[in-house]
């Protein structure tokens, strides 16, 4: 079973002084860093914005995939079914 290692850094003495400084130098540039990057939010977080939506495109292509879905079910019903009933007909009627 693999076991996990914590790492635990060595408590602040003299003679680790200027790396745990170093580590909060490094911290303290990336937390400026995230300052000057961030972007500031002013919306009023109460204000309701509604947008509107035309979907009459996307209504128009769902209604003519419909009827092309129909018309095929229907064209293969007849290939399938009355062709061959028809054929017998002819053949054996």
């Amino acid at each position: 079973m693999m076991e996990r290692k914590l790492h635990i850094p060595p408590p602040i003495t003299e003679e680790n002084r200027d790396q745990y400084f170093e580590e909060l130098r490094k911290i303290s540039e990336a937390e400026n860093w995230v300052k000057k990057h961030s972007v500031q939010d002013n919306t009023n977080q109460d204000e309701i914005r509604i947008y509107t939506n035309d979907n009459s495109s996307n209504e128009k292509i769902v209604i003519g995939i419909s009827i092309t879905v129909v018309w095929l079910i229907v064209t293969l019903g007849v290939a399938f079914f009355c062709v061959p009933a028809l054929v017998v007909i002819y053949l054996f009627g």
